[in-house]
């Protein structure tokens, strides 16, 4: 991911799947508010690295003007992952495994959530 454009630092952590138990998801600072990405170069033209098991492909891909650090300029992973894809950010996903990269919507967001409530 940092090699793209506009990609300043890039952080991999999980997120929840009902699936497979958790997915990996991308956060990247990109100095500029929305994503860096746009026509060939953005996730959905992206392709599968062969080296990848697919439990280490991203599922989701988030492009933000910053990203939670700590005093030390570490990275907040937990408050990464206790956001999950709940971003007011720019969120490429992957709905499957062999998909391409496509925008999340506001009701694929809700049913992501509604996935994983108590009791389903």
């Amino acid at each position: 991911m940092s090699r793209y454009p506009g990609t300043v630092v890039t952080a991999a952590y999980a997120v929840p799947d009902t699936i497979v138990g958790d997915q990996v998801m991308v956060a990247n600072r990109t100095g500029c508010r929305g994503s860096p990405f746009d026509g060939e170069d953005s996730p959905g033209s992206w392709p599968h690295r062969a080296t990848s098991a697919p439990s280490g492909r991203r599922a989701m891909s988030a492009s933000a003007p910053s990203l939670p650090k700590t005093a030390t300029s570490k990275i907040l992973k937990r408050e990464l992952r206790a956001e999950r894809w709940n971003t007011p950010d720019p969120l490429w996903w992957r709905p499957d495994p062999d998909a391409a990269y496509r925008l999340l919507t506001g009701a694929e967001r809700s049913s992501l959530e509604a996935a994983l409530a108590p009791g389903n």
